[in-house]
């Protein structure tokens, strides 16, 4: 193509090169690789700016065939490191207090000497003045978002007629091979024009003013162009030859984001109270716990970290998606969710839910996304562990750092359906005495295909803002998305967007995972008694349509607070109450979509009960006490009924896997006619304690038969484990560069010492998280700990702790504070 290509020394900024090789020929960034012999005094009259960094970068590129994009993201990690070096000498800095391009110029071509991005003033009109990649002194990145304009200083050496004599040309270039038919790539000449077309909804140039050499410039970007990092070159020629140009790349990196502000991105929300709350906040709550006791843990979601926005860009490109699809939000919401677990693409999160972390991080560890996304750029494999509530923390950062409004969701009593007929189904034995365990499954025909289901005491994915364009009108806003492995979709773990409409009437048919998310709010529990006379070798004895789905909650819009003033109910927007005729409706319309939900809601109920059963209801426990749980058993009938009787209870991960056995009883009672009993198991703290896994859950339930109607009887509740919160003491106002002090304690609950602690502290706007191990706490004794943080924003912050130990782990707090700018 080329018949030679002069090399400078300039360009190269190295001296020992062969002058023979391969090289990369950067044409607004666009990347052409071309076998070009290089011959003294050959040239093709075009002279390329880089810098020497970008030169040596090329250079091992072509070397060693490396993917451009991954010496774009070392360069993204080379920053980043820089910037974290850059802190650490500001930090020290506040504490001894209190205590370019070259041009070569071509004859008679016009030169860019140098091109202002106005990233501040450019940010604050699109919403991005927060992002701390714009706000840093030694920033040099670029944020707007689609849909709004991008205004430019271009200086040049000499001053330019752009009627007459002078050309000016910018070229907007996306992802590694642009180009114009796919819309990654625009070019766009500047004339004397001072106003944007009418309407236009597509890319656009005007001339704001001309100031002897300096021309202001805005540039309109339009609402679909994809999202991610675009690549700017501008070049300069005279109008009577072209090919003698002048090529300047301006080494701001840019971002073009998502716009929730304009009508015509498909993102748009129009309430500024919901924007500032799923968009612009940087700290929230994610609900934890069971349907009887749950507690709102903060997260930092940080979106506006200097690491987050270069992590969220590496993300996408491992995403492999095609590059005309990133300005897809539905296509793009859809690879978080299945980038931010690692099970098929190496993607952020390594998911462990045993108990076993002693190689990485507790989930219970992490405070915030912040330190998860730089881990995962900076090392480039997953990182270990999260688990769903992680998962959704690290989704909620990508989303609102992209400008998709997006919050977590928690499910109280979420199902597991693994095979999607709509129930959680759940085994007892022929003769009704004890729950079917898996290994026997095997035994049995037909169960395998039914066995596997789970009820989590809690899941957590996330929702997404959106328009569906895919589907049929009415079918947008809120949709489900979930980055939690569980089941696979198309092939690969990945879940949604699944529209909230779709879900309520059961339209599983309708694009994605619509299915799964009807099972996960909704799902009936069916217990089935194994029966060989019956054709599948079951039978289905009793049906709970009270415990999957119990409550949906998220943060309400606003401030943060302690305890659950925050706490939004969002039940009624995935389903209708439980028992209405709309919830039957839905349910059997899904229902009708699947052959297996067919069946099972097909069996025919069992006769009307004689006996009447039911369990004591406990809302918590306080860690260190012991605790009791009563069943009571009355004998509707006129005849007597011989009952057998089972109580167990176990600790219990929070996915409601079984740990370990904590204590059961079984016994037999006689009932006369209206006679009622009541049975109680005691457990002390001394034998539940040893035996609790993280998050203290404890299964309790009850399997009864009677042996005169061969009626059975299975109900089961989650007991949760109180831990103590961390009380964190802040002063009532603190100043941004001047430093505030926080002051963290609580009680050791247990008899016995807290040894490998450590506590982590973290707060958007105040602190990066940092973690400091500290000494062993004795029995009953006081953690105390005091550090100095030196906020770096305005406005009312958050600070949030976390600590951890072998003994006790996930005791957390947070606190707020109002810090005022100077």
């Amino acid at each position: 193509m080329y018949q030679g290509f002069e090399i400078r020394s300039r360009f190269l900024g190295m001296s020992g090169l062969p002058r023979h090789c391969i090289i990369g020929l950067m044409v607004a960034h666009t990347v052409i690789w071309e076998a070009v012999t290089l011959s003294c005094g050959e040239s093709i009259g075009t002279t390329l700016e880089i810098s020497r960094s970008t030169a040596l970068s090329v250079y091992i590129l072509v070397s060693h065939k490396w993917k451009m994009s991954e010496i774009l993201f070392d360069n993204l990690r080379a920053e980043n490191n820089r910037r974290r070096a850059e802190d650490k000498r500001e930090i020290t800095f506040l504490e001894e207090e209190e205590a370019s391009n070259d041009i070569d110029a071509v004859e008679g071509c016009p030169k860019v000497t140098s091109v202002d991005l106005q990233a501040r003033s450019n940010a604050l009109r699109c919403h991005c003045e927060r992002f701390e990649l714009v706000a840093r002194k030694d920033g040099n990145s670029v944020i707007i978002r689609r849909g709004a304009t991008l205004t430019l200083d271009v200086t040049l050496n000499t001053p330019l007629n752009l009627k007459t004599t002078h050309r000016l040309g910018l070229t907007f270039s996306f992802g590694q091979k642009p180009n114009i038919p796919n819309g990654t790539q625009v070019k766009l000449d500047v004339t004397e024009k001072q106003m944007f077309n009418i309407f236009t909804k597509l890319w656009d140039i005007r001339l704001v003013t001309q100031t002897g050499n300096t021309l202001t410039l805005e540039v309109h970007v339009p609402a679909h162009v994809m999202v991610g990092i675009w690549h700017l070159s501008i070049e300069a020629s005279l109008q009577t030859n072209s090919l003698d140009k002048h090529v300047y790349q301006p080494e701001d990196t840019m971002y073009i984001l998502f716009n929730p502000w304009n009508k015509d991105d498909d993102v748009y929300m129009a309430d500024d109270e919901l924007r500032n709350e799923y968009v612009l906040n940087d700290v929230g709550k994610i609900w934890v716990g069971s349907w009887h006791s749950n507690i709102g843990r903060s997260w930092n979601y940080g979106q506006f970290d200097d690491a987050v926005l270069p992590a969220c860009a590496y993300l996408l490109d491992k995403a492999g998606l095609r590059p005309e699809n990133q300005g897809d939000v539905v296509s793009v919401s859809r690879a978080i969710s299945r980038m931010v677990n690692s099970n098929d693409e190496s993607g952020v999160l390594v998911g462990r839910w045993d108990d076993d972390y002693k190689d990485e991080k507790n989930p219970s560890h992490w405070t915030g996304s912040i330190s998860i996304l730089e881990q995962y750029m900076n090392r480039g494999r997953p990182v270990k562990y999260g688990q769903c509530w992680v998962f959704a923390g690290v989704v909620n950062t990508v989303c609102r750092a992209l400008g998709i409004p997006c919050r977590p969701v928690t499910n109280m009593g979420s199902a597991h359906d693994s095979n999607m007929s709509l129930t959680i189904d759940q085994f007892i034995n022929e003769d009704g005495t004890d729950m079917f365990d898996v290994s026997e499954a095997y035994s049995i025909p037909n169960v395998l295909e039914w066995f596997g289901d789970s009820i989590w005491n809690f899941h957590v994915w996330n929702d997404a803002w959106m328009a569906r364009r895919d589907l049929p009108d009415g079918y947008g806003g809120w949709q489900a998305i979930d980055a939690t492995p569980q089941e696979r979709s198309k092939g690969i773990y990945q879940c949604g967007p699944a529209s909230h409409v779709a879900i309520q009437l059961g339209y599983t048919e309708l694009n994605y995972d619509v299915n799964f998310l009807v099972g996960t709010v909704n799902a009936d529990v069916i217990t089935w008694q194994i029966d060989p006379q019956e054709k599948l070798g079951f039978r289905k004895i009793h049906e709970d349509v009270n415990v999957v789905g119990r409550e949906l909650l998220t943060k309400a819009p606003g401030y943060n607070y302690f305890g659950d003033q925050d706490k939004q109910i969002i039940t009624h927007l995935y389903k209708a109450p439980e028992g209405t005729k709309a919830n039957k409706q839905m349910l059997k319309s899904a229902a009708s979509r699947s052959r297996i939900s067919r069946m099972a809601f097909d069996f025919p109920e069992q006769p009307v009960e004689d006996v009447k059963f039911t369990l004591e209801d406990i809302m918590q426990v306080p860690i260190g006490d012991d605790f009791s749980v009563t069943a009571t058993a009355k004998n509707l009938s006129d005849s007597s009924r011989t009952i057998w009787m089972k109580f167990c209870s176990s600790s219990e991960y929070y996915t409601g896997v079984r740990a370990e056995r904590i204590k059961w009883v079984d016994t037999n009672i006689t009932l006369h006619a209206g006679e009622e009993e009541r049975f109680t198991l005691q457990v002390s703290y001394a034998e539940y304690f040893d035996k609790l896994v993280e998050y203290g859950m404890i299964r309790v339930f009850s399997v009864c038969h009677v042996a005169e109607t061969n009626q059975a009887w299975f109900k089961d509740d989650a007991i949760q484990v109180k831990k103590p919160m961390i009380n964190i003491e802040l002063p009532t106002t603190a100043t941004v560069g001047k430093s505030m002090l926080v002051k963290l304690s609580f009680t050791n609950p247990i008899d016995r010492p807290l040894v490998r602690c450590s506590v982590t502290v973290d707060g958007p706007g105040i602190t990066r998280p940092i973690t400091v191990k500290l000494k062993d706490l004795p029995a009953k004794d006081e953690m105390r700990y005091e550090l100095k943080v030196f906020p770096k924003r305005g406005g009312r912050r958050t600070i949030i702790a976390a600590f951890n130990s072998r003994e006790l782990v996930d005791i957390t707090g947070c606190q707020n504070v109002n810090v005022i700018e100077t």
